[in-house]
Parts: structure tokens; sequence; C-alpha cells
């Protein structure tokens, strides 16, 4: 037991240069792991650099398409106000031949009317022609050409 008291003895003679030079070896040993991980750290930021610059590109790109976008979309509703004003005329030119179609089917069905009366008068005509020769000796068609 002795041995034991004894070697616990000898730790605690460590002196304050011997414990100091520790704790430098120590903060060097830790100064080294910082300089390890200071590189990282800069091939890292390197890293972000590449993509904060890739991203600005980016950027710029969706910058242009919003301004694409924005011409589009006053291009569409400029589109959407003529599309509504030519569906009106439309609408008009609709309304109007289908006026002029029922005056044009009023008026041929007149024409059609006359036609059939005309006939008509013309068979008369033939069957006054006829009785006024037979009966009167009249020749309608001779005193025509004098």
């Amino acid at each position: 037991m002795k041995k034991a008291a004894s070697g616990k003895k000898q730790k605690s003679k460590i002196t304050l240069d011997d414990l100091a030079l520790m704790i430098g070896r120590g903060f060097n040993a830790t100064d080294k792991r910082f300089v390890g991980i200071d590189q990282r750290f800069d091939s890292v930021d390197k890293r972000f650099d590449k993509i904060d610059e890739r991203l600005g590109k980016v950027d710029e790109r969706l910058e242009g398409v919003e301004t694409r976008l924005g011409k589009v979309e006053v291009s569409v509703a400029v589109l959407s106000v003529e599309m509504r004003e030519v569906k009106e005329r439309l609408e008009k030119i609709e309304t109007t031949i289908a006026s002029l179609t029922d005056t044009l089917d009023a008026f041929l069905k007149r024409l059609t009317d006359r036609e059939e009366e005309f006939k008509i008068l013309k068979a008369e005509v033939k069957i006054m022609k006829q009785v006024l020769k037979e009966k009167l000796n009249i020749d309608v068609d001779v005193l025509k050409h004098r």
C-alpha cells in the first residue's frame, strides 16, 4: 500500500514548468487541429462563393424571364380585349346576315309567287287569243307585228 501512496506523490510532484509545457503542447495540438479546420472552412467558403455566383446568375436569368412574362401578360390582356371586341362584331355580323337571309327569303317567295301569277296570266292570255281568233276571227299576233 505504501507503493500506491508513493506513486501518488510522484505524480503530484509535477512542477509548474512541467505543467506549463504540458498545457503548451495541448495548445499546440489544438492549434494544429484549428489550422486543419480553418483550411476546411476556407474550401467550404470557396464552394459557397461559387454557389453564390451561380445563384446570382440564376437570379439574373429569372429577372429576365420575369420581365418577358410581364410583357406576355400585357400582350395576353390586350389580346383578350381585342378578342372580346371581335366576338361582339361577329355577333353583329351574324345578326345582320340572319336579317338579310330573312329579307332574301321573303323576296324570293314574292318573286316565285309573281312567276306563278305570270304563268297563269300567260296561259289566260293564250286562251283569250285563241277565243278571239276562233269566235271573232281576230289574230292578235298579226296585229302585234304591223
